[in-house]
């Protein structure tokens, strides 16, 4: 399999950081702005599709709700105590998204795995989504291809054409997966789905709820 370049992996996460400029611009210290979208891209990989959702309901209040909320649980989660009923437990935007109940109790009393999950995205596929100086040379380069007047397109910059490195842990296995003939997914959704684990070296874990 060829290695995938920074560039790959921006043109993948364009939406991410959308997402991440917008919340910077909406007010938000960029490292807040890049947990929380550290986050709705965790929380893709447990089945609940925030950043899908954006996609799907482009409107600036939305955006900003799902970050607040966001923001609430990621302080909950660093609490050395659970969180008190009696303050709320609701995160009602979020917990839309998916038919199991989720709660602020829910992201505390699996606050270990969230945490180590959110480090390996930050640490790893994020050092490429959030880096400043690669996107405006992923957006110079992007624009030459939109104005290029051959159909060549133009030398990628050294940076961007880097492949992009990701550490397999000594634990990482093999999974596999089996679909029902009748099922409604069609290879480029199944692919789309485990490029994206790829991407974000998820290492597979699975959350119970209760």
């Amino acid at each position: 399999m060829a290695s995938l370049s920074a560039y790959n992996v921006l043109l993948f996460h364009k939406l991410d950081h959308m997402i991440y400029h917008h919340l910077v611009v909406s007010g938000k210290r960029p490292e807040v702005a890049r947990n929380i979208v550290a986050f709705f891209m965790l929380m893709e990989l447990i089945g609940l599709d925030v950043i899908g959702y954006i996609r799907r309901t482009p409107d600036h209040n939305v955006v900003l709700m799902l970050a607040a909320e966001a923001d609430v649980i990621l302080n909950c989660i660093r609490q050395e105590l659970p969180p008190r009923s009696e303050v709320g437990l609701a995160v009602p935007r979020i917990a839309s998204l998916v038919s199991q109940p989720v709660d602020l109790e829910f992201f505390y009393r699996n606050r270990g795995t969230v945490i180590k999950q959110l480090v390996k995205i930050l640490d790893g596929v994020g050092l490429v989504i959030f880096d400043e100086h690669l996107h405006v040379l992923f957006i110079e380069y992007q624009d030459r291809v939109t104005c290029r007047l051959t159909a060549v397109p133009p030398v990628l910059p050294r940076q961007l054409a880097e492949p992009y490195q990701r550490v397999l842990e000594e634990d990482f296995r093999s999974m596999f997966v089996m679909f029902s003939r009748v099922s409604t997914l069609t290879p480029e959704d199944i692919a789309e789905n485990f490029t994206r684990y790829l991407l974000l070296q998820h290492s597979f874990f699975t959350y119970f709820f209760h």
